[in-house]
């Protein structure tokens, strides 16, 4: 997939086209989408799993490996390729699942981890592809443009270079972009997880 990181930051600009005369850095802008990433994604998340083989078995599974984590959703053991699924309870924590099982995992065996990550918009931090659905794509610019707004509010408020009033005006825009972007983002579904999680 082609990158896409810059057909982002122009939708982002374009929002903010009348609050500002081009002073955001692709740096900024990115930081921006980060952040409105990062908050839909708890709404609506990239859905991924993985195969993992314990080498030491047990009931201690970590996660870090999982690109993106948010929160796990299920884990099957005991789990082979074409088999039924067989979730197991779990408490996740610290970057690892734990099984709340009778018996431990044993050393080799494969456990399939399904999970709720980051979306990814190619050509940021790296990422290959984009999963953000092009659905949400302008809600994600208008949630960057209010992260973005605000960020540059706090910096014109250390400078003297700036109208009286210009940086009060920029945060009122991009606190209202930020509450226009979370009151859809509720709408979207409420923020849920598995049965099967246990929070401590």
């Amino acid at each position: 997939m082609p990158d896409e990181i810059a057909s982002y930051r122009q939708a982002v600009q374009a929002l903010l086209h009348e609050r500002d005369e081009g002073n955001w850095a692709e740096q900024e802008l990115d930081a921006a989408l980060r952040a409105a990433l990062v908050e839909l994604s708890h709404w609506s998340p990239q859905r991924r799993s993985a195969e993992l083989a314990l080498s030491e078995g047990g009931w201690e599974i970590p996660l870090a490996g999982l690109a993106g984590l948010l929160w796990v959703e299920e884990i099957w053991l005991p789990y082979s390729s074409g088999s039924e699924p067989c979730p197991v309870p779990f408490e996740q924590r610290e970057g690892r699942a734990r099984l709340r099982t009778c018996l431990p995992a044993s050393p080799g065996e494969v456990v399939r981890v399904l999970y709720a990550a980051i979306h990814t918009i190619a050509g940021l931090d790296g990422a290959q592809e984009t999963s953000l659905p092009a659905a949400l794509a302008p809600l994600l610019a208008q949630g960057a443009a209010g992260f973005a707004a605000l960020a540059k509010a706090a910096a014109m408020a250390r400078e003297y270079s700036w109208p009286a009033g210009a940086a009060a005006q920029m945060t009122r825009w991009g606190s209202a972009m930020l509450a226009s972007f979370r009151q859809a983002l509720s709408a979207l579904r409420e923020p849920a997880t598995a049965p099967w999680v246990s929070w401590g």
